[in-house]
């Protein structure tokens, strides 16, 4: 009797089963599983670039604009192509895509100062553009993974005047974060 029920359960369907199982829990122990990304499609009326930080349009759900520092509270996401995440959706005709979560290039300047890897980063004076985070910013936009010190990496420069009216020339590229 002790024979036939060892029998019964080493049948060669339960063995591959469990060796498949083994297998997949040591390949899930050696590399954990992120989140996977999904990035949304837009429209835009303005022009946007990758790696601009966004809101979602209120008179137009469908749209998307650069992120303003008084509409800070509206932050959604940074631009991103189509092809950086796994899962895109969208309807026809939507050209602007959106990701919320993931680690993408964000567009930053120096207006704050050099940004640090691990530094916060946040909405700048420049719309779409984020800067490295102090201690008053409401929001953050993540955390930098890689530096920029307004020297290597520029792709433009703009004026932003500060809380004094002094107008200064900052620098701006992108960062993974």
């Amino acid at each position: 009797m002790y024979k036939t029920k060892i029998k019964q359960f080493a049948t060669l369907p339960r063995l591959a089963a469990f060796f498949t199982l083994a297998i997949l829990v040591a390949l899930s122990i050696m590399q954990p599983l992120g989140a996977q990304t999904v990035t949304q499609g837009y429209n835009a009326e303005e022009p946007v670039q990758r790696g601009m930080i966004v809101r979602i349009k209120k008179e137009d759900t469908t749209k998307i604009s650069p992120l303003t520092l008084d509409m800070i509270d509206q932050m959604h996401g940074v631009v991103v192509n189509s092809n950086d995440a796994p899962v895109t959706l969208s309807s026809e005709g939507q050209k602007v895509f959106v990701a919320t979560t993931g680690h993408f290039e964000v567009l930053v300047s120096n207006q704050n100062g050099n940004i640090e890897p691990g530094d916060y980063i946040t909405i700048s004076a420049l719309n779409g553009i984020g800067m490295k985070a102090g201690g008053k910013e409401p929001l953050i936009i993540g955390r930098a993974l890689a530096g920029f010190d307004g020297k290597t990496g520029v792709i433009g420069t703009s004026q932003v005047k500060d809380s004094k009216g002094t107008t200064h020339t900052v620098n701006f590229g992108r960062v993974d974060a």
